[in-house]
């Protein structure tokens, strides 16, 4: 609790570096940076916030959107060419 603290009063509002419109975003955010740089999440998360709101009124799931972009910015295929 001691460092918590400590920390509290340092940065009581640290900005938080991936882009975000509100909790649900913030944590898809957070699911693409383990899988790449924060810089790369940055560049694509605007996009497929946009396109989030567009496929899932047509009949796709978040979840299968966030997993193909997942898919194509993930550590293993950028080191492996894919």
């Amino acid at each position: 609790m001691r460092i918590q603290k400590i920390l509290a009063e340092l940065y009581p509002f640290p900005p938080i570096p991936l882009p975000h419109e509100d909790p649900f975003t913030l944590l898809v955010a957070v699911v693409l940076s383990a899988q790449c740089t924060d810089a790369r999440v940055n560049e694509v998360a605007p996009r497929l916030f946009a396109r989030a709101v567009l496929e899932i009124s047509g009949n796709q799931t978040i979840t299968s959107l966030v997993f193909r972009t997942q898919e194509s910015i993930s550590y293993w295929r950028l080191h492996s060419g894919g």
